[in-house]
């Protein structure tokens, strides 16, 4: 990761919040997991222009996820409610999250990675320019000032490229109380620190209340390194106040859970944060690895670098960082015929009709059942069932140049992207598509291929092709049962090859659609499939991208559009990738 370079502020809070909300998490997690408090609201999913869309996502089982990712949001005094005019008797606590505006003085994520039990968090400083929807290019911290928390995940999801799986949401006006509540916090300071007031802690011991706690995880003034030297003033009281609250017992974690409404606003449901106080109640915070933004100062902003972000992103979650920017985000056409019409799911399986109103009637949330009945759509496990898998094409008549035009020197000149179209299915992505399905039934799976087109006329036809392929799609499911495997296999318009022994694969690229309910769950199967791709064939996979639109990933929480080749491929090169994609899925389903 490129060094972080540090800018000094004369006032107000870069990190002051940071501690707020990693110090809330991690207490919550290692000492008051069985007993906390927590709100549950909705995350509603808006389109492009920040409207609601009426859906809500269905957020992916955590103890199915080999990397958690949590946001954390430390906001600062001036929070209001939307909907109320401001009133100094306004409390975070009497807020709905929805109606909640403040600024955003923290905003970072936790990761919580599995695969190696470490713990990472990434910092973004709150100067970080970000488009601001109708507004233009402004601060990040600003985004809740204008506009909703759910907003601001959606932003930070988009600026990350990754998922966002959990939210904790703090209001820095609970934090003192919660100090005073459990007594106290001792901590040990190697130097004097003062305000421009004057002198404020002196070197050496000090047993603080809630006001002189505030006072320290806000301090900078004075210190050579700024922000940085705050970081390790936080970092200092973390540590004292888990270990505060681990000898306190009892009464005291009572106390602390007494002022969690006052303080936390979070969707990890109660048997999620006792699962993961079982999991890592016993992970020691100094060993937390912090990582930061990299990028330069720019007037009153923070400029991000982009090579930066993106090395920072593999440091954070290695392993999946198959973002890139400026991506050709089709398959879409636009906001007109992305598959944004109002449609149902085919009939749920009859265990999920009866567990959904359990789980909610007993208070769990929907995630304490959905594993039980959806964990194939996660992870394969013995007991489950093998998915079927069904195939079909919103754009069947993308074709490939190089079939159409077979002479190299005649290709120059042409269009790929309005030429590279055919009525022939044995020369466009439907015979890739039979390709995949031909392997994946000679391997025992379950396949319904559907060869219909649904863009005729090729460029010209494909304005409402996401809404036809949706009616052909529903229509087919409903012959067929929970779990289902719904893929939607393009080509694109870019074209990639590898060398696959001793002949050439397109390129593989996974497509998620952020604004549908299932995409959280869309994005872990995309994860998973990628990682059996990366197996068989190192550099086939170009990665995951996660578009706005829907493109009928609603159907199912396994659905993916999956672009094999390019309008420069061969069909030969694309029929190759079909092969190794079909292995690499049926190596998945019926692998543990």
């Amino acid at each position: 990761m490129k060094p972080w370079r540090q800018r000094r502020r004369s006032g107000g809070l870069t990190l002051g919040a940071t501690f707020v909300g990693l110090g809330a998490l991690v207490v919550s997690l290692v000492v008051l997991g069985p007993y906390l408090r927590v709100s549950q609201p909705h995350v509603p999913i808006s389109d492009g222009n920040g409207d609601p869309t009426g859906t809500q996502e269905r957020p992916a089982p955590i103890e199915d996820l080999p990397f958690v990712s949590i946001l954390i949001v430390g906001l600062d005094e001036g929070i209001r409610h939307v909907d109320l005019p401001p009133s100094p008797e306004t409390k975070f606590a009497d807020i709905p999250l929805a109606s909640l505006r403040g600024r955003a003085d923290a905003v970072m994520v936790l990761g919580l990675d599995r695969r190696t039990g470490t713990v990472r968090l990434l910092h973004i400083p709150r100067d970080t320019i970000v488009p601001m929807l109708a507004r233009g290019q402004d601060k990040i911290t600003h985004f809740m000032a204008y506009y909703s928390f759910f907003d601001l995940k959606k932003e930070v999801e988009e600026f990350l490229g990754l998922p966002i799986h959990r939210y904790v949401v703090v209001g820095l006006d609970g934090f003192a109380s919660l100090v005073d509540a459990i007594g106290g916090v001792t901590v040990t300071l190697d130097h004097d620190l003062w305000e421009e007031e004057g002198f404020f802690l002196g070197a050496g011991t000090h047993r603080l209340n809630g006001s002189q706690a505030l006072g320290l995880v806000r301090h900078r003034y004075g210190e050579v390194y700024g922000d940085i030297a705050r970081v390790r003033l936080q970092h200092t009281f973390l540590v004292a106040l888990a270990k505060e609250l681990r000898q306190g017992g009892f009464f005291r974690a009572l106390a602390a859970y007494a002022q969690s409404p006052g303080l936390l606003k979070t969707n990890v449901s109660l048997g999620e944060t006792i699962a993961l106080f079982r999991e890592w109640g016993d992970y020691e915070p100094e060993k937390t690895v912090h990582l930061w933004l990299p990028g330069h100062p720019e007037s009153h902003y923070w400029r991000a670098d982009p090579v930066g972000l993106r090395e920072t992103v593999e440091e954070f979650w290695p392993g999946d960082a198959g973002w890139e920017t400026g991506f050709d985000a089709r398959p879409g056409e636009g906001p007109g015929d992305s598959g944004q019409t109002a449609a149902g799911r085919a009939g749920p399986s009859l265990a999920a009709t009866f567990l959904r109103p359990m789980s909610d009637f007993l208070g769990l949330g929907r995630q304490g059942a959905w594993p039980s009945v959806y964990r194939p759509f996660v992870r394969s496990t013995p007991e489950a069932p093998t998915p079927a898998v069904l195939i079909y094409h919103t754009h069947g008549t993308e074709s490939f140049l190089p079939e159409l035009i077979p002479d190299a020197a005649e290709r120059e000149g042409h269009d790929p992207d309005r030429e590279a179209f055919s009525a022939d299915p044995g020369l466009t992505v439907v015979r890739v598509g039979r390709e995949v399905a031909q392997v994946l039934g000679d391997l025992g799976l379950t396949v319904k291929h559907l060869e219909a087109i649904h863009d005729p006329g090729g460029w010209s036809g494909r304005t409402g092709a996401y809404a036809r392929s949706r009616a052909t799609a529903l229509a087919a499911l409903r012959g067929l049962s929970d779990p289902v495997i719904v893929l939607d296999i393009h080509r694109d318009a870019t074209t990639y090859r590898t060398p696959v022994g001793d002949t050439q694969a397109a390129g593989i690229l996974l497509v998620v659609a952020r604004q549908n309910p299932w995409w959280q769950w869309n994005y872990t199967f995309a994860q998973n499939l990628q990682d059996r791709l990366e197996r068989a064939a190192p550099g086939l996979s170009r990665g995951i991208r996660i578009l706005d639109g829907r493109y009928n990933q609603d159907l199912s929480p396994l659905a993916l559009v999956v672009e094999i080749g390019g309008a420069e491929s061969t069909l030969q090169e694309c029929l190759v990738a079909a092969r190794i994609f079909a292995g690499a899925l049926a190596d998945y389903v019926g692998g543990p």
